[in-house]
């Protein structure tokens, strides 16, 4: 999958980041080609990678693990409350 927008950005990254990837889900322990996907955005409990192929997250951060990502009444609530100062 040399086209595809993941593989080219992880190459990048792997010049500049040891492993390609912060953290504790290094690639080398996942199949090669499948992993890491490089994310264009997020709704609810899916995630759509830079080709626009769309996945369920089960991976999830911190944050989306209890909401989802773009949960459109959070958002609304913290874009109100942003707006107070």
């Amino acid at each position: 999958m040399a086209d595809d927008p993941s593989d080219r950005l992880f190459e990048r990254a792997r010049a500049v980041i040891p492993g390609g990837i912060p953290g504790i889900r290094a690639p080398g322990n996942f199949v090669p080609g499948a992993y890491p996907l490089w994310l264009a955005g997020g709704r609810r409990g899916h995630v759509t990678d830079l080709a626009g192929r769309d996945y369920v997250d089960l991976l999830l951060g911190y944050g989306p693990v209890v909401l989802g990502h773009g949960e459109p009444a959070v958002d609304t609530a913290a874009a109100r409350r942003a707006a107070e100062g």
